[in-house]
């Protein structure tokens, strides 16, 4: 009769034999067998840049938002960013993001992603121009003129947009959540494609943490339209929609789990992340 057993394998060159015994005791092993096992092969990851868009055109100084996908069936387990074969930051998480202060000149980036068992893969190449004039086309402010609601004005590299009625007060030192300016943009950069100063907040959500409901605003002007995103923690979509006209949305999560999410907001040529805290 046939005797067989399985066998789970691993990597390298084994010597098998087989040992029969008969039923007195008397026993013989047979001639060895060489079996080679390769190791399984690691596919790399499956990635790209998702912004900036290529040939993009911006100004230096200007702070862009980077993003990139990546996928594998072994995990992700970081994003490295490039420019000009430097690396200048990662990413451990999903959404994969990195910002990045523009230096005059053309540059190439590109994205490397790391699997969890070492494959890794760069993305195609997206060439970038940062051009070093950074005349405004927006007239400089004057503290004596009277600026009315969606006046705009430029200061310091900046742009800024009046909210209501305003004379005399400065537009960088007064465009705050809840003061009469409001940033628009660096001085001859494409609109949408920025992030105003660390002391801006981009994204509003409130309340964070929440129960299961939030309303968000986008404090970004010149963008007509934006979708939401909302990812937990295993990088699963769970929410989808739109930004009013106004750019806000009410956000429900009543059925998610607790637990970390992160917000991204996408219009038609920059993407911005935010966190939201489900308890």
């Amino acid at each position: 009769m046939p005797y067989s057993i399985n066998w789970t394998t691993t990597a390298g060159t084994h010597s098998i034999t087989a040992k029969a015994t008969d039923n007195k005791g008397a026993a013989t092993t047979s001639a060895a067998i060489s079996v080679t096992v390769n190791a399984p092969t690691n596919t790399p990851p499956t990635e790209s840049i998702t912004s900036p868009a290529n040939n993009f055109t911006t100004v230096q100084g200007t702070v862009v938002a980077i993003s990139a996908t990546a996928t594998d069936a072994d995990g992700i387990s970081k994003v490295e960013f490039l420019v000009d074969g430097t690396k200048i930051g990662e990413d451990q998480s999903t959404p994969y993001t990195f910002n990045w202060t523009a230096a005059s000149g053309t540059h190439s980036l590109t994205a490397k992603a790391t699997d969890t068992k070492g494959a890794a893969k760069t993305s195609s190449v997206i060439t970038i121009t940062v051009n070093s004039n950074n005349t405004c086309t927006v007239a400089a402010w004057t503290s004596g003129k009277v600026y009315i609601a969606n006046d705009k004005a430029s200061q310091n590299g900046k742009i800024y947009r009046a909210k209501w009625w305003t004379q005399g007060q400065s537009p960088a030192t007064n465009s705050g959540q809840w003061d009469v300016w409001e940033l628009v943009g660096n001085c001859g950069a494409k609109m949408g494609m920025f992030e105003p100063d660390a002391s801006a907040k981009i994204i509003d959500i409130y309340p964070n943490p929440t129960n299961g409901y939030s309303m968000l605003k986008l404090n970004i002007a010149d963008i007509e339209s934006a979708e939401v995103i909302i990812i937990n923690s295993l990088g699963l979509e769970v929410y989808r929609g739109k930004l009013n006209a106004d750019l806000q949305a009410d956000i429900y999560l009543h059925e998610a789990e607790a637990g970390i999410y992160t917000i991204r907001i996408i219009s038609c040529d920059n993407i911005w992340t935010e966190k939201l805290v489900k308890q």
